[in-house]
């Protein structure tokens, strides 16, 4: 549970502080693709607010290099 929680609520961070990757001390979250699948459609809102290009964020959202150790 704390791996799932751990990462739905910081996983989308790097992009708006401009980082490649984001590491986790945690397990692997079993939830995973659903979480990323879900922030894909929040991806547009957040181009419109952010005032950038949704093509360069969903590129950047692709290549984020997510690490979890444990």
């Amino acid at each position: 549970m704390l791996d799932n929680i751990s990462f739905a609520s910081t996983f989308h961070l790097p992009l708006y502080f401009d980082e490649d990757s984001v590491k986790y001390n945690t397990n692997e979250p079993l939830l995973k693709t659903f979480f990323k699948d879900n922030a894909i459609g929040d991806i547009p809102n957040f181009s419109s607010i952010e005032k950038k290009d949704t093509g360069e964020v969903i590129k950047k959202f692709y290549n984020l290099d997510i690490i979890s150790k444990m």
